[in-house]
């Protein structure tokens, strides 16, 4: 299988929100989107297969070391 790392937006992660609950994993990423972004820091969710991240678009270097972690993490 081959991981990507893919950018979440903000409608979508909101729908995912809603149809899990406010106790899902999605409802909290966008409360902590929610907070960084009140102190207006740039923040974006991503998905890597099923694990999220918060933060700016990662540079090259940083995907790589994102996708190596990840795929240490599922073998």
């Amino acid at each position: 299988m081959t991981l990507k790392i893919m950018r979440v937006s903000d409608s979508e992660l909101a729908r995912l929100a809603k149809e899990g609950g406010s106790r899902s994993i999605e409802a909290r990423i966008v409360k902590q989107l929610r907070k960084r972004r009140a102190k207006d820091y740039q923040a974006y969710a991503f998905r890597v297969g099923g694990y999220y991240f918060i933060g700016v678009t990662p540079d090259a270097l940083t995907e790589l070391a994102i996708l190596d972690l990840i795929a240490a993490r599922d073998s």
